[in-house]
């Protein structure tokens, strides 16, 4: 499964977690990121939707 990380403010994909289930992957990403004011996380990006996360092929890959 992948959680994928977001900037609150401006709603740009920073990273994916990858892990066998949901736990690990928000142990990975509370252990990367500060996941409060800053970043936050979804299950489900709904990229170029409105109120979607916008897609970075760039974003930071992460393995939980």
């Amino acid at each position: 499964m992948k959680l994928y990380i977001y900037s609150v403010s401006d709603m740009h994909h920073i990273a994916t977690v990858s892990g066998d289930t949901n736990s690990a992957c928000e142990r990975a990403a509370s252990a990367a990121y500060d996941l409060n004011d800053e970043y936050a996380t979804t299950y489900t990006p709904a990229f170029g939707s409105v109120d979607g996360i916008l897609e970075n092929e760039n974003a930071e890959q992460i393995t939980a």
